[in-house]
């Protein structure tokens, strides 16, 4: 299965075209669609970021996903997400895509918007991996097997 095309931009104002514009060689891509799922995305970072830091050819993105709102509202979003991430590096991997959301639900075969999705992509899209929900260290465990046959393969 291949990740739909998404315009996203980053909370340092990078504007993305999803899967294309990322940019490691695997990309894991934590999607959320609701405010309260960030603290099941905090609970993956310490281990996904370890993962990066082990394997050069992996980066991670938290990509928010929300709907479809003007400009304004869209602003309001984004300076509240930035003002509560003082690092930049974990501003600039995170990519707010406000998009139409059952149908890139639907794309993505998930049955619910209420859990948070990790899916792990290749360069070109395809999704070579997925977990759900808050951390769970058996997820993690299988995560970190695939990334490493990927990164020794290639």
């Amino acid at each position: 299965m291949i990740f739909p095309t998404v315009k996203a931009t980053s909370l340092t104002n990078k504007s993305y075209q999803l899967p294309h514009d990322l940019e490691g060689e695997l990309n894991l891509v934590i999607v959320a669609f609701k405010q309260w799922q960030q603290d099941w995305v905090d609970t993956w970072i310490p281990s996904l970021q370890s993962l990066a830091y082990q394997h050069k050819k992996l980066r991670v993105y938290e990509m928010p996903t929300m709907s479809r709102f003007n400009g304004l509202y869209r602003f309001m979003i984004d300076n509240g997400m930035r003002a509560g991430i003082p690092d930049k590096a974990v501003r600039a991997a995170t990519l707010c895509a406000y998009i139409d959301i059952p149908p890139f639900a639907k794309s993505l075969a998930l049955p619910t918007t209420d859990t948070i999705y990790l899916l792990l992509l290749d360069r070109r899209g395809e999704i070579l991996w997925r977990g759900q929900g808050a951390f769970d260290q058996a997820q993690l465990d299988e995560l970190a097997a695939m990334v490493e046959r990927l990164t020794i393969a290639a």
